[in-house]
């Protein structure tokens, strides 16, 4: 788990960094981090739309990899798991893909059976 975490806190470092909007002291990376208090706003959607891009979830036309998702996850989770709940928050929905994105995080963790 300590890996996965590793990874996400650096993709997700890197699109604060390229979300200026966000003040220095925001605490947007830890409240995504473990889905605490996250808020449906833009900035927050931009912000997991930028690290759902920079892991390869979603491609430039917000269509999302199912096999890149579930790959990441199924290092650490039981695949069938990660499969099920992956396959039903993929599917989609949203105007634009920030929403598209938002969304899925969203979904994921309401429905994910495992713990992170």
């Amino acid at each position: 788990m300590a890996r996965l975490l590793l990874v996400l806190v650096f993709i997700l470092h890197g699109c604060l960094v390229d979300t200026p909007q966000h003040p220095d002291d925001s605490d947007l990376l830890e409240r995504i981090q473990y889905h605490r208090n996250v808020t449906d706003d833009p900035l927050t959607k931009e912000f997991i739309l930028c690290g759902q891009k920079l892991l390869g979830w979603q491609d430039s036309e917000g269509n999302f990899q199912n096999e890149v998702i579930i790959k990441f996850f199924s290092d650490r989770y039981d695949a069938e798991q990660v499969k099920e709940v992956i396959e039903q928050c993929t599917l989609p929905s949203g105007e634009t893909l920030a929403d598209r994105a938002y969304g899925f995080y969203q979904c994921y963790f309401k429905h994910k059976k495992y713990a992170i």
